[in-house]
């Protein structure tokens, strides 16, 4: 579902720009967007829950 999400979003807007904010201990949505070509950039915090921000270098 997120390879056909990316696809459609990149073949239907003008940045093809996306991220995943995934909390630390979701290790399936780590993996998940590891397999659609994401990589960690960064740690943030969202209304004081940690999430690692993934995306495309």
């Amino acid at each position: 579902m997120a390879k056909q999400l990316k696809r459609f979003g990149k073949a239907n807007r003008d940045d093809g720009k996306y991220i995943s904010m995934i909390h630390p201990d979701n290790i399936g949505s780590q993996k998940v967007a590891r397999a659609n070509g994401m990589v960690p950039l960064r740690d943030y915090e969202i209304r004081g829950l940690p999430v690692i921000i993934f995306g495309e270098k």
